[in-house]
């Protein structure tokens, strides 16, 4: 199913240039046209089955496997022509392994979910993370609305931020220091890190982003900078200045 904000597939199909012999299905027609009887059906069985019963309701012929395709995400084409990028459901659930390893998530911890699904980074890390380690997330459409934002890490007192530096930049100058005060971890990625939004992100909030790098061939992460370990007689360095930082658990 594709929903409405694909840009690629809407366009297409409005278009009338999709030449494929598939049909599209925006997942809000469905749910507009869903009757009371059939919600209430799928949330009993979401929350009492076994997951592979939950797929035999759903009427699948058989199981996923890791190895089937979980989704498609086209790519902007940055080291080539624009390509669509098949990721398996173990290109993801590993990615998402990896990252809550690395960053230590708990119970209580809440993403700020800004980043669009139809990008690795959006899609991994603000819908697949939460919805996989049952942390909270928060989401909100437009991630340039800097004030609304704000005030929604603040009111649900959000610990995580995944965004590129663009938006960074744009919460320091709109947003309050105090609105930012839950926030543990701040993350950048999908574009270079400018030492000076870095910076001034820090100076304004107090808490410095760390700087990944990823490609949506890799479901997205590869490397990242994370919160230094400090225990007795031990210090593990987990961020540095200018870096793209560790290789995730796992990576070759």
């Amino acid at each position: 199913m594709q929903s409405e904000n694909n840009c690629y597939g809407a366009s297409l199909s409005r278009k009338g240039q999709d030449t494929t012999s598939g049909e599209i299905i925006f997942i809000e027609d469905v749910a507009k046209d869903a009757e009371f009887g059939e919600r209430l059906s799928a949330a009993l069985a979401a929350s009492l089955l076994p997951s592979k019963w939950v797929a035999k309701f759903a009427g699948c012929e058989r199981p996923a496997t890791l190895d089937d395709i979980a989704t498609i995400i086209f790519s902007s084409g940055s080291t080539g022509d624009p390509k669509g990028v098949m990721l398996t459901h173990y290109n993801i659930a590993s990615n998402v392994a990896q990252l809550s390893q690395v960053f230590m998530l708990h119970a209580d911890d809440r993403i700020m979910g800004i980043l669009p699904f139809f990008h690795s980074f959006g899609f991994t890390g603000t819908l697949c993370l939460p919805a996989a380690t049952g942390i909270g997330v928060v989401f909100h459409p437009n991630p340039l609305d800097s004030r609304v934002i704000g005030a929604l890490v603040n009111k649900y007192a959000v610990t995580m931020l995944l965004a590129t530096p663009t938006f960074l930049n744009a919460y320091t100058r709109r947003c309050t220091p105090e609105e930012f005060g839950s926030l543990r971890f701040v993350m950048a990625g999908a574009e270079k890190l400018p030492d000076r939004i870095s910076q001034a992100f820090e100076d304004h909030f107090g808490i410095r982003p760390h700087e990944g790098y990823g490609c949506t061939e890799c479901s997205p992460a590869v490397t990242v900078n994370t919160i230094d370990f400090r225990a007795a007689s031990f210090r593990q360095v987990g961020a540095k200045r200018g870096s793209i930082g560790h290789p995730l658990p796992g990576m070759t």
